[in-house]
């Protein structure tokens, strides 16, 4: 079986009215920013998003807006979750990445790409913003966190393999993208979130997980069906997209897929500990 590893690279300290609709204003939650590592026969160890890091919290020359994204925010980096810590932790080094799979472009996914300068990025075609500063913060996206290289780095998931997908249903559904062409990594869609967002399914790993990313922010959303609440709701991509990816989340957890989520405050087999 293959391996998969989820590191938290920072707590986050929230209302739970502020993320979960109907939640009490007075309860508070420790929500974590995982970001995984999936150790492949022949791609080595693939890094799956990086998590937060200093670029987003005391980078220098960083823009007003992130400036104001990071006091909103307000992420508290973990020394044992720093991706050159976890790396250093299942014996590899940055340099040793030599792929990288990125749901999405939110800065909590991409705060650690400087430390890769030679790795591949895999993501949707949909997920990377038009041209110019205003088109990428409509997308939620700080062009500064990516590094200079962006665009001649990219590999897109839509180039690879076509392969059924899980959605609940035991023929699944036609949507995935079998990255490796081995069905070993598949991504699939989940849109709603922010543009370009997908979803990972790992059939060679014990228990065959889903990592659902930002589909969800807390477990217990799949459970009751509910989007986040606002604040969370409004920087939503789309949410009507949204509800149905959380739909389809619930319906592959029902099958017996373990779903993980990069927030939900509950661990799971697959956390690093």
């Amino acid at each position: 079986m293959s391996q998969l590893f989820f590191a938290n690279s920072a707590d986050l300290h929230v209302r739970q009215r502020l993320v979960q609709a109907g939640g009490s204003f007075h309860r508070k939650l420790v929500l974590r920013t995982r970001f995984g590592l999936f150790r492949h026969p022949s791609q080595g160890l693939v890094l799956i998003d990086t998590g937060y890091g200093p670029a987003v919290t005391q980078g220098a020359g960083r823009s007003a807006a992130l400036k104001a994204y990071a006091r909103v925010l307000r992420p508290d980096l973990l020394a044992k979750g720093a991706l050159p810590a976890v790396l250093d932790r299942v014996g590899a080094r940055p340099a040793d990445i030599r792929t990288v799979v990125l749901t999405h472009l939110h800065a909590d996914h991409v705060a650690g790409l400087a430390l890769l300068p030679h790795a591949r990025l895999v993501l949707s075609r949909q997920a990377v913003p038009g041209r110019g500063p205003i088109a990428a913060l409509s997308h939620g996206v700080f062009t500064e966190l990516l590094p200079p290289d962006f665009p001649q780095r990219l590999e897109f998931i839509e180039d690879a393999p076509t392969i059924a997908a899980p959605d609940g249903r035991a023929d699944g559904r036609a949507d995935g993208r079998d990255l490796f062409g081995d069905g070993s990594m598949i991504a699939m869609p989940l849109p709603g979130h922010a543009a370009g967002h997908i979803g990972l399914w790992f059939p060679t790993v014990a228990g065959s997980p889903v990592y659902g990313c930002d589909a969800a922010w807390v477990g217990e959303d799949l459970d009751c069906g509910q989007l986040p609440g606002p604040p969370a709701r409004l920087v939503l991509h789309s949410a009507r997209a949204a509800r149905d990816s959380l739909r389809r989340l619930a319906a592959i957890k029902a099958a017996g897929h373990p779903v993980i989520l990069c927030h939900d405050p509950r661990p799971n087999r697959y956390d690093l500990t």
